[in-house]
């Protein structure tokens, strides 16, 4: 209705100059007016906002079903519209004035717009500006983008920070892809395809990275200024084309003109981009408005200010919307209150009493409230003003949950079928007349005027309403009698009490209460004119006074006097509260003169409904007021049951016209739960972690996980049979590109099956593909796996999204989980399982061990078996001043397998003995009831080696848990070879809501005193200290506190030791807050860790080597962490022991041409695999093979720290390789690091870099590969005159060739200080670019 109101506006433009304000919808928008600039993506004007709707895919044709959809409001939504306005109304969509009015001054432009804008592909300067563009090369393109990043961060420096954890390389590269997308298919503009969801989905990109919507623009004008030399050059070259053949000159394009066209494409395309972040600034900007009047009536200090909005900011950003306290919601109401221009009765508004309701969401949980707060708002007769607040709408919801009814108490109304009289009130006539037609409903025997209708309460997404009658005793009802003449008393009416208003809505800073029933007290005036308007009372009345309606003009006067003089008096005479309009009048006087005066404070008022209600002998009535608009502020709700009714009558009907029902907002009246199918192909653990985040985010919809390998043989029939709807997959990439062990049988399995699913196109699929980029296959198990699942035609909803953990992934697992979660269960469909769980009062699910009796476990660990294993053959020191927290050892098995030079070893880890008991005696007293509970007839050392399962029950029924172990089992077995007990990252969130769900769980069963006694005690304090501030924290927060909770807490056992007062004991009840098998549920798999091949098996294939760093480090707050599978392996006995290892290929090869140069670059154990390497190249020269130039880098940080010392110095003095030591500690040498070594050649290293056979080497930490890998592109842009684009492009070349190879880890050992290195270069990764830029200026 904004939208029409501004286009009649333009209808007679000379009279908008008014007098007194009028309704302007499209106020909203001027929270965020902006200083309009030449470049903006605003919609400020109608034509705004038409180019915007075009640009939205606003098809022609559903301009018309807006115009029938406008008329059909105003026919259904004008109470006190005159006869002719209704009359005209009625001649239809065609020959109504307000429909043609509509139609030309919206409609009109609209399509205009829409028609313009899908024809801007055919004009000849777009035309143009592909040509030019067309004609920029692969490198040029790459430059381009270089030079407008160094534009955009040198203009504006600002945008820094939001690049923060970017490769601005590889997006130099990225944007000219972008740009040639944009510019390829302006065709695709206006359309809803795949291109509007490739927006879409970057918009939500953005949102999450929080880029400001000033940036486009930005962002656009340097766009401009980047490619302007193109376009000049385009201009000078048409100039003189012209002058050669003596055209016009004022033909030419103009790069001016060129520039318009550009940005008229980028704004067409950047204006979808940045809506979602347009939406979370104007939440921000509502919540900074309302926080700002919250601040001086709570006596906040700027400090708690700022806070409170930084944290709102922060819920905003991931939730798109936020929560607000008790004390707030209190406040806000009461502001909205005293800002509400319709209310003469504001003078009370800061006695308001506000009850926070927004726990309640299920129908007879409000039902039952709502009685409550009708007998408090008597307070036994005395009206009390009050407000229920029910949960708030969120951004999704067209209505959310809402009273049908506009009153708590409102009268039927009876329509008579002959004659079209009506008995009771008129106003309720429609709703009386859908309750009995649906039969929710049924007029009492004997009707009457009075008969109190039954509250209707609207569920989004379950189509048939609530009903619930209002018992009598809640109903407070008065009969009106007059005080002398007891014919009038004879009349029969009567009325409610308590005005309990509850079709309003309230908006607190963004935030929209639709359900919020409140109630102040009755004006006397108001029963009035309901009585003569409604039901006519009027004439009743003049005839029982005598009074002649035809001869006397006073009578109407008359009547409504003596009506008056009988509510006053009924009321005050059973004790219930009402004004009169001269005492009200009165107060509000005073309220305006005591807001002037006493708190500068302007009061709006709206004339109409308070001088003009009181009439004229009332002081207000020659009161000078201003009607305007204030936030916070009540406003009409829409009739969410007209809504309802049009739409089943359009669908009842079938010569109806269904574009009537697509017109309108309607809740679909079914709702579609998704099925969810979640797959994951894991090697390390990480991807099945990320699959198992994915179930726990989208738990709702109950989706199914199972590894790839799972539905090897049957993923046909597991579609079909549950009915998948989503098919999401997660899965890494290990060795050459290959697919994880546990996903190598579906890959195979569905590559030989060419025939796709039935009904396939109804079933979509996201790809996650994790991998790293220092490999030349990045992310190819996860490209295969998307191309097999799209060739069996299923329909991709979400583009392949690849996560390089070189660089970090965290953050862009973050995104894709959140971008497939919103398409999958957005928060309007959350909302609706949420209150459909709370409609059927689902019981939780509770976890319990399951003791198998009667069975000897078969189970036996590798070191009972004996023989399971590779044989250990040697442990050995390599350090020659090894301590407890330094050591490396050479470890040696019996090679389970042929291996070859540069492969890895895995190795399944054991946890250890001291850690396991430690983990048990946590458990001691639950498993110590549950012996005695169930009477078994054992011992705990025993019940530690019986088989168990894990049950999960919900109500009556029960099943085998969702976990990764196969049972049965024992703990004995899968505490020491199966379940990893040390934290990571992302275990950290599924404990903290384990334990909060836990205790929040036994809270509700304690009385307010009990939660008081246990809320102070330390315990409980210390633990909702660790718990609470994560769950609550914005991704910025958590991320640090779960750093900080790990350094705390490194294992499972820290954290239950210490907080096994309250958790693990008799704290609350009988029964422990958590018990072994949620813990057991929620733990990880112990990963097999990988270790690189030290050893040639042309030297010895027997046998196979690795080199192992054991940790022993303390965390940043002094906690012990041992290496669970370096000291399990450094702990073992040569000769004797056995260790599970397998072989596992790797891309990591020699050079096929013997005589290639060779950079070798390790630090620490990094340098393993260049040993194999070196082993093979001296037994080439010992067979007579000649060798290329071979530079081994190794960095350690003492003399005594260099591993294979010997063995590399006696290949140096053969001249088999040039050996580079770096010591970074050494009291000897100067402090340098392996790129420190590297920068030292200088010359030589970038020729070597350029030379066509040259291969190059890296094996180490993240840290170490990522300065030596910049130190190389320092050299190719010093020494060959190199862009650094153009040299991260040729070491880019020599990865996807092969001959530039990484055998990069994480960081293992001093990891705390190298970690916040690391992540500090992450976060200022576009500082640094940029710097680096500044230093070859310099130079």
């Amino acid at each position: 209705l904004s939208l029409c109101d501004t286009g009649i506006r333009e209808l007679c433009p000379h009279t908008q100059v008014v007098a007194r304000e009028a309704y302007r919808g499209m106020q909203d928008d001027a929270i965020l007016s902006r200083t309009r600039s030449e470049f903006t993506l605003e919609t400020e004007t109608l034509s705004d906002h038409m180019e915007l709707f075009a640009r939205l895919g606003f098809q022609p044709m559903w301009w018309v079903y807006f115009i029938r959809a406008f008329v059909w409001a105003l026919k259904t939504h004008t109470p006190y519209a005159q006869e002719d306005d209704y009359d005209n109304l009625e001649l239809g969509v065609y020959q109504s004035a307000f429909a043609r009015a509509i139609a030309l001054k919206v409609a009109l432009p609209a399509v205009e717009c829409y028609q313009s804008l899908v024809t801007l592909h055919k004009a000849p300067i777009v035309h143009t500006i592909q040509r030019i563009w067309g004609t920029f090369s692969e490198t040029a393109q790459g430059d381009f983008g270089e030079n407008f990043y160094r534009n955009l961060l040198t203009d504006y420096p600002e945008l820094l920070d939001y690049f923060s954890r970017t490769d601005m390389d590889a997006l130099a590269i990225h944007l000219s892809m972008a740009l040639d997308l944009v510019i390829k298919n302006v065709h695709s503009l206006g359309t809803t395809g795949s291109f509007r969801e490739a927006q879409n989905q970057l918009g939500e990109v953005h949102k999450r990275m929080g880029v400001p919507t000033y940036s486009y623009a930005l962002v656009g004008a340097t766009i401009l200024k980047t490619i302007h030399p193109f376009f000049l050059q385009e201009e000078n070259a048409q100039r003189e084309a012209a002058r050669a053949y003596g055209d016009d000159e004022s033909k030419v394009v103009t790069a001016a003109d060129l520039q318009a066209a550009l940005a008229k494409v980028y704004g067409d395309v950047m204006s979808i981009v940045y809506y979602p972040m347009l939406r979370q600034e104007k939440m921000v900007a509502k919540a900074r408005e309302f926080y700002e009047q919250v601040k001086p009536e709570l006596d906040w200090t700027d400090g708690r200010f700022q806070e409170r909005m930084l944290s709102i900011e922060d819920e905003i950003a991931r939730t798109g919307t936020y929560t607000q306290t008790p004390e707030e919601l209190e406040i806000g109401a009461r502001l909205a209150w005293r800002n509400s221009a319709k209310c003469i009765g504001r003078i009370a508004w800061n006695t308001l009493k506000v009850r926070d309701c927004r726990h309640l969401s299920k129908p007879h949980e409000i039902f039952q409230d709502v009685q409550t707060h009708l007998k408090e708002a008597t307070a036994g007769s005395n009206i009390q003003s009050i407000m229920t607040v029910y949960k708030q709408k969120t951004p999704s919801e067209p209505f959310g949950i809402r009273f049908w009814s506009s009153q708590f108490v409102r009268y039927a109304a009876y329509k008579d079928p002959i004659d079209g009289s009506i008995m009771g009130d008129p106003a309720n006539l429609e709703l009386t007349e859908y309750l009995i037609q649906k039969k929710y409903w049924s007029p009492p025997d004997d009707p009457t005027p009075f008969d109190v209708l039954p509250l209707v309460l609207k569920i989004p997404g379950i189509k048939k309403p609530f009903v619930h009658e209002l018992p009598k005793e809640c109903v407070y009802e008065v009969d009106l009698e007059h005080p002398t003449n007891p014919e009038l008393t004879k009349l029969g009416y009567r009325w409610t009490t308590v005005p309990a208003i509850s079709n309003f809505k309230m908006n607190l800073g963004g935030i929209v209460y639709q359900n919020m029933p409140f109630n102040g007290w009755f004006m006397s005036t108001e029963i009035v004119r309901n009585l003569m308007e409604r039901y006519d009372a009027g004439p009743r009345i003049a005839g029982l006074l005598g009074l002649d309606i035809k001869t006397d003009p006073a009578w109407q006067n008359s009547a409504s006097s003596e009506l008056e003089r009988m509510v006053v008096h009924s009321f005050r005479k059973n004790g219930f509260t009402i004004v009169d309009p001269m005492g009200v009048g009165k107060s509000f006087c005073a309220h305006v003169q005591r807001e002037r005066e006493e708190y500068g404070r302007e009061c709006p008022a709206q004339w109409s409904w308070i001088g003009g209600l009181v009439g004229p002998n009332n002081p207000v009535w020659h009161l000078e007021m201003r009607d305007f608009l204030l936030f916070p502020q009540y406003d009409y709700a829409s009739e969410n049951m007209l809504l309802h009714n049009a739409a089943e009558e359009v669908a009842d009907d079938d010569t109806a016209v269904t574009e009537l029902s697509e017109a309108l907002s309607v809740e679909a009246p079914e709702v579609k739960v998704p099925q969810v199918l979640i797959l994951y192909g894991s090697e390390t653990g990480n991807a099945e972690a990320v699959a198992r985040r994915l179930k726990r985010e989208l738990r709702a919809l109950k989706p199914t996980l199972k590894s790839l390998k799972d539905v090897a043989e049957n993923f046909k029939d597991v579609c079909i049979r549950k009915k998948i709807s989503h098919v999401l997959a997660i899965c890494s990439t290990f060795g050459k590109g290959q697919p994880p062990s546990n996903a190598k049988a579906f890959f195979e399995a569905e590559k030989s099956r060419a025939i796709p699913l039935p009904e396939a196109s109804a079933v979509k699929f996201a790809v996650l593909g994790l991998g790293s980029s220092i490999y030349p296959d990045f992310c190819q198990a996860g490209i295969d796996l998307d191309k097999i699942l799209c060739s069996k035609g299923l329909d991709r909803t979400v583009e392949l999204t690849k996560v390089d953990e070189a660089a970090g992934g965290e953050g862009a697992v973050d995104e894709w989980i959140g971008l497939v979660k919103n398409i999958v269960l957005p928060p309007n469909l959350q909302s609706y399982l949420v209150e459909a769980a709370a409609l059927i009062d689902e019981t939780p699910v509770v976890h319990s061990m399951k003791w198998i009796l009667g069975e000897e476990s078969v189970i036996t660990t590798d070191k009972e078996s004996g023989e399971k294993g590779s044989l250990c053959l040697s442990n050995t020191e390599l350090l020659k001043t090894p301590d407890e927290t330094k050591s490396i050892r050479k470890i040696t098995f019996k090679a389970p397998a042929p291996y070859e030079s540069g492969d890895h070893l895995s190795v399944k880890p054991r946890n250890s003995k001291t850690l396991i008991d430690r983990f048990l005696k946590c458990f001691e007293p639950e498993l110590d009831s549950q012996i005695a509970k169930e009477g078994l007839d054992v011992d705990l050392a025993t019940l530690y080696g019986m088989p168990f399962d894990i049950l999960a029950a919900q109500g009556n029924e029960s099943e085998s848990a969702d976990v990764f172990f196969a049972r049965p089992t024992t703990l004995n077995h899968i505490l020491e070879c199966e379940i990893d007990l040390s934290l990571k990252n992302k275990d950290v969130p599924g404990l903290v809501e384990l334990v909060n769900d836990s205790i929040e769980a036994k809270m509700t069963h304690l009385d307010k005193a009990q939660r008081m006694e246990i809320h102070e005690t330390a315990e409980y304090l210390d633990l909702m200290k660790e718990t609470r501030a994560i769950a609550l924290a914005s991704p910025q927060e958590r991320s640090h506190l779960i750093d900080s909770f790990i350094a705390s807490y490194p294992t499972i056992v820290n954290f239950l030791e210490t907080f096994q007062e309250i958790l693990l004991t008799k704290f609350f009840d009988d029964d422990p807050v958590i018990r072994i098998a949620n813990v057991l549920i929620i733990l990880n798999r112990l990963q097999p860790r990988y270790y690189s091949i030290s050893s040639s098996n042309r030297v010895d294939g027997d046998s196979v080597s690795i080199s192992v760093g054991v940790l022993n480090v303390k965390t940043s707050k002094g906690v012990k962490i041992a290496g669970v599978c370096s000291n399990y392996l450094a702990g073992l006995e040569a000769g004797s022991e056995r260790a599970e290892v397998a072989i596992h290929k790797s891309s990591f090869r020699l050079p096929e041409n013997k005589e290639a140069p060779i950079v070798m670059v390790g630090a620490g154990t990094g340098l393993a695999p260049m040993i194999g390497f070196l082993q093979e190249k001296a037994l080439d020269l010992e067979n007579g093979t000649s060798s290329g130039p071979i530079h081994l880098f190794f960095g350690c940080r003492s003399e005594d720290d260099f591993i294979y010392e010997s063995l590399i110095r006696g290949y140096e003095e053969k001249g088999l390789v040039k050996a580079h030591l770096a010591l970074s500690r050494s009291t000897t040498v100067p402090k340098k690091y392996v790129q420190h070594k590297i920068q030292d050649m200088g010359k030589e290293m970038a020729d070597l870099l350029l030379d066509p056979d040259a291969h190059y080497y890296v094996c180490g930490d993240a840290r170490m590969a990522d300065s030596c890998y910049e130190s190389c592109l320092g050299l190719l842009r010093n020494h060959s005159v190199m862009s650094r684009v153009a040299a991260a492009a040729h070491l880019r070349k020599m990865r996807l060739s092969g001959r530039w190879q990484s055998d990069v880890w994480g960081i293992l050992s001093h990891f705390e200080t190298a970690k916040k290195d690391v992540m500090k270069n992450k976060r200022m990764a576009a500082k640094l670019w940029m710097s680096r830029f500044k230093t070859r200026d310099d130079e």
